[in-house]
């Protein structure tokens, strides 16, 4: 515990005296460049004070502030004698103004950034108010104790007063406009583990071009009016910022500042502080807010190309997982009709020969005796028989078409195990083939067939239907299956509709294995089935 006291105290005083340092001497900096008495076109301590209470942790803000009132007291010793209560204002309050500002900003925004126009807007206002509250607590307190040689007491609360006011606080927001957004640079820069800096030689050139052409223009400065130094900054800022962002439009703020004020240092005509001021702050306000848009643009702009990577590596997944289960549907539908196939020949050759063996021993029973008992028993059977047969017929005709291989599609579609089912239900079927199906790969001819039979077991089941039109035609190298009834509809988007209830799942499948597509309408008048595949 005693350890961690001595390290806190050592770096409280370490930071309090640092910045009591370099608080002193900076004050003396934009004194030089004052027009009105003791008013700054820049006030750089403004900006260390706000800095400071924004990255300090706040366990030593007290520290600043006590760094902040040793400089303040030595200076004011050097100026001679000041009334207490003065004295008090002076290295009290600007110290709270900015702590408060300083602390709202924190609370909202957590840390000093400027890579968003809520931050810039949100540190510049905080600037504004804390300056403008210093100002006038300042120069009213000034004024009051008579402080100001050229101002006397008469002339409180008067326009003079408020001018006063008035370059006191830009000249506060001028500090800050200059440090504080250099500080946050700094701090992004060094205080990432690994700071690196790459430049190319394209940048080396543009950098060593823009030296050359500031150089030219600072030794030749004299000779420049200040207009033009201001329109070439407002260029400059505007460039930086759209190009680097908000890091571009802090450098940029920086040397615009800086060769504003010398050059108004260096000329000849007589120049409003007050309006020179308003220029660097309505600039850097303006580059600081443009850096800080651009930087987010780009920010989204880069999440955009992030999601658009993720979302093409999804895609691509999508289409190879896609291939992949057309492949598996495939091979699926094809062991699904290899095994029926398999299960109609067993079928066909087992209980067919079965079931004729049967009938013989029944013509041969029928043959040796003549009890009417055992006659009738034998008549029985040939009836069993023969609804075993017709149920097996129906099962090997279910499970593989027969006619196929026999008649052929066009045949098949056209044959009675087909149409029957219609038949019984008293639905119309009408047919039209408009090319020759034979050159058909034998998949897609049982897929067809399978297709149109299951939409004819859907019609039957639901539709209600009078008619059935089905439609092939090969266009293009496209196979195209249309099959339309006029029955009641449904509705599309009803999911149980395409879970075997209607039995389109199983449609669908069918078509997307042979790499087709499916399309289902349907309303009042009736429910249109299209299928097209590719033809070879």
């Amino acid at each position: 515990m005693k350890k961690i006291s001595y390290r806190y105290l050592g770096i409280f005083f370490i930071i309090s005296g640092a910045y009591s340092s370099l608080w002193y001497h900076s004050w003396y900096l934009p004194v030089s460049f004052a027009v009105i008495d003791n008013t700054a076109s820049w006030f750089l301590p403004a900006g260390y004070r706000f800095a400071a209470f924004l990255f300090a942790p706040k366990r030593y803000w007290l520290a600043i502030i006590i760094g902040e009132w040793t400089a303040i007291i030595l200076i004011t010793n050097e100026r001679g004698e000041i009334p207490a209560l003065s004295n008090f204002i002076a290295t009290t309050f600007p110290a709270l103004f900015y702590l408060c500002a300083a602390h709202f900003y924190l609370k909202l925004y957590r840390k000093p950034e400027l890579k968003t126009t809520h931050q810039v807007f949100g540190l510049i206002m905080g600037a504004i108010c804390a300056a403008t509250l210093t100002s006038v607590t300042l120069t009213t307190s000034m004024i009051y104790h008579n402080e100001l040689a050229t101002i006397p007491k008469t002339e409180l609360f008067t326009q003079t007063h408020l001018l006063n006011a008035t370059a006191f606080a830009f000249g506060d927001i001028v500090g800050v406009l200059l440090i504080l957004p250099l500080s946050i640079l700094l701090v992004e820069i060094y205080g990432k583990k690994k700071p690196s800096l790459k430049i190319t030689n394209k940048g080396i050139f543009k950098i060593s071009f823009s030296l050359a052409l500031s150089l030219l223009a600072i030794l030749n400065i004299n000779q420049i009016p200040l207009y033009y130094i201001k329109i070439l900054s407002v260029t400059f800022v505007i460039a930086a910022s759209h190009k680097w962002g908000w890091k571009g439009a802090t450098l940029s703020v920086f040397a615009m500042c800086i060769l504003v004020v010398y050059t108004a240092l260096r000329t000849d005509v007589a120049i409003s502080v007050i309006e020179n001021q308003a220029y660097l702050i309505t600039i850097a306000f303006t580059a600081l807010i443009l850096g800080a848009a651009i930087t987010q643009q780009k920010s989204a702009n880069t999440k955009l190309q992030e999601q658009n990577s993720a979302l093409n590596r999804l895609n691509t997944r999508y289409k190879e997982q896609a291939k992949k289960n057309q492949l598996l549907a495939t091979k699926v539908v094809e062991i699904q009709e290899l095994e029926r196939k398999k299960i109609s020949t067993e079928l066909h050759d087992d209980i067919g020969q079965t079931l004729t063996a049967i009938r013989t021993e029944i013509t041969i029973l029928e043959q040796l005796t003549k009890d009417k008992k055992v006659l009738q028993s034998a008549l029985n059977l040939r009836a069993l028989s023969n609804k075993v047969y017709n149920v097996t017929r129906n099962l090997i005709i279910l499970l593989h078409p027969r006619e196929l291989n026999d008649l052929g599609l066009q045949k098949a579609l056209q044959g009675r195990s087909l149409t029957k089912l219609l038949d019984s239900a008293g639905i119309n079927y009408h047919l039209n083939i408009a090319s020759d199906l034979d050159n058909l790969s034998e998949d897609k001819k049982i897929a067809i067939y399978r297709i149109i039979q299951e939409s004819f077991n859907n019609i039957v089941k639901h539709a209600a239907a009078d008619n059935v039109y089905v439609d092939l035609s090969i266009k293009q190298n496209r196979l195209r299956l249309s099959v339309k009834d006029d029955g009641k509809g449904f509705e599309t988007k009803r999911k149980e509709a395409f879970n075997g209830g209607f039995g389109l799942l199983g449609i669908e499948e069918r078509a997307l294995a042979l790499k087709g597509s499916f399309q289902v309408d349907s309303s009042g008048s009736g429910t249109h089935l299209l299928i097209q595949l590719p033809a070879t």
